[in-house]
């Protein structure tokens, strides 16, 4: 008889144990979690501080394509420039391809997009990408993707070239 009780005793006892660990909150983690967002903030505050403005980068007209041009023949041009670069370094541009023009609000510009496949050697893809970085437009390299073929390497990558919507600032 009392061995039962003592019994009942113990498991409602771990039971109770039980629920209060599993109520009771380990305030440490929650301390470390804070602390880790006050960290994170402050970062982020940093680097938007350092960050180029909007503003600093429009002031400048030739890094974008002029905003009078129509999109098509700003797409041309953009092509042209991709070509003689990548004649330039020998790097192979065996089709390109337009995308559409879309228009950011937010940065008040054009997005002008072209598709490139390509073959080459990783060499002369590096002369190509140090091509793209010294234009002087800007010009977005993105979603680059590299299969291997026999002796070269071929290459599926989107440029993206920028245009203003107005042309006064």
């Amino acid at each position: 008889m009392d061995s039962k009780k003592v019994l009942i005793l113990l498991v409602v006892f771990t039971i109770l144990v039980n629920f209060i660990n599993y109520v009771d909150v380990d305030e440490s983690k929650y301390i470390k979690k804070i602390e880790l967002l006050t960290k994170r903030v402050a970062k982020e505050k940093a680097l938007l501080g350092k960050q180029i403005k909007v503003l600093d980068i429009n002031k400048s007209s030739q890094l974008f394509f002029d905003a009078k041009v129509d999109n098509n023949i700003l797409l041309g041009k953009f092509q042209k420039m991709i070509k003689d670069i990548a004649k330039k370094s020998n790097f192979k541009i065996t089709h390109t391809s337009w995308g559409t023009p879309t228009l950011n609000k937010k940065l008040n510009i054009f997005i002008l997009p072209i598709k490139i496949d390509a073959t080459s050697t990783p060499h002369n893809f590096a002369k190509f990408s140090e091509y793209i970085i010294n234009m002087d437009k800007i010009v977005k390299l993105d979603m680059l993707s590299i299969r291997k073929s026999r002796k070269k390497l071929s290459y599926r990558m989107y440029l993206f070239a920028y245009k203003r919507v107005s042309s006064e600032k």
